[in-house]
């Protein structure tokens, strides 16, 4: 059997509270079943450039970002598997959220460099989504 991968698909027309109520359903889902996803923005498939160099990428991702998506997200890539995925794992989003994801980069040797910064603002997703859906 092939990879599984589930899919949360955002766009950046959604407001605040649609995109909260998504994280809310992907929050619980993810208690669930254990089981994160991957992100998928909706609205550029037709567009040739790379979704990182789109100028009102990096700006949604930190709003993604903001809001907690990083607590219901894969943690970092699969390079193995990255030629099945089309989404994005927490850590792709995080970086575009601060303009450093960009083409052929290392992203195991990069994560290595700022895990510490990472690591806290998964933590501070996580505490988000957890007030979210009443488990604090």
């Amino acid at each position: 059997m092939g990879v599984q991968i589930k899919f949360i698909n955002v766009c950046e027309s959604l407001t605040d509270e649609q995109l909260i109520e998504l994280l809310k359903m992907a929050t619980r889902d993810v208690i669930k079943t254990d089981k994160p996803y991957e992100l998928v923005i909706g609205g550029y498939d037709d567009n040739p450039i790379p979704l990182w160099a789109i100028e009102a990428i990096p700006k949604f991702a930190k709003r993604l970002v903001d809001l907690g998506f990083l607590s219901v997200l894969k943690m970092i890539p699969d390079l193995k598997a990255r030629e099945v995925s089309r989404g994005w794992t927490a850590y792709e989003l995080w970086l575009c959220s601060k303009n450093e994801l960009g083409p052929d980069m290392d992203l195991h040797r990069m994560l290595k460099d700022c895990k510490s910064d990472f690591d806290n603002d998964v933590m501070l997703a996580n505490d988000k989504c957890d007030k979210m859906v009443g488990r604090k």
